[in-house]
């Protein structure tokens, strides 16, 4: 993506400049879907934390969250990743319960046909499991969104992306668990 500068006239951010001061000091611009991700992430009360790389096409998030599970014996942390990619208008949000980290190789095995269960009943984003073989599997849950094309409502879609995930994380991690430990 080019400069907000560059962008058509008929976009929402047409004409608006905005950079920031890396931890080094450095001035870097803040481009069109890093910046609808800073706007949603401000707009709703938080700190500006978002870093964003040296030549502003990649800029990453990071917060934890505590997720409403229906048992209150599972750890209820989540770990959770955003990252806007510039060249491909592209945010992707990467969730990683603490109640799905450190899985035991069996317990990976259990869960590759739960989470195939799951991913067909949601209707937005996907968990996914991985495994080294060594005992120490995880799941995690991924959604992207791209602005690529939206004129007007990228903060918007910022906001599905953080809504829609977060009640699909707490709906699919309680069916898991529910499944994996019951």
């Amino acid at each position: 993506m080019s400069s907000m500068i560059d962008l058509p006239e008929d976009d929402e951010f047409s004409g608006i400049r905005f950079s920031q001061l890396d931890e080094d000091g450095n001035c870097v611009e803040v481009k069109s879907t890093t910046y609808a991700l800073m706007q949603f992430w401000k707009g709703i009360g938080n700190e500006d934390t978002i870093d964003i790389s040296e030549d502003s096409d990649h800029a990453e998030l990071h917060f934890d969250l505590e997720l409403d599970l229906s048992d209150e014996e599972i750890d209820s942390d989540c770990s959770v990743w955003v990252e806007a990619f510039e060249p491909k208008s592209m945010i992707r949000l990467c969730a990683y319960p603490v109640a799905l980290s450190n899985l035991s190789d069996s317990q990976v095995q259990h869960l590759y046909p739960l989470i195939s269960s799951v991913n067909a009943r949601i209707t937005f984003g996907s968990f996914e499991i991985f495994s080294k073989g060594d005992g120490k599997g995880f799941a995690r849950y991924k959604a992207t969104v791209s602005t690529d094309g939206i004129k007007v409502g990228k903060i918007q879609m910022v906001d599905v992306l953080f809504s829609n995930s977060r009640g699909t994380i707490e709906a699919g991690l309680n069916e898991l668990i529910q499944q994996l430990h019951g």
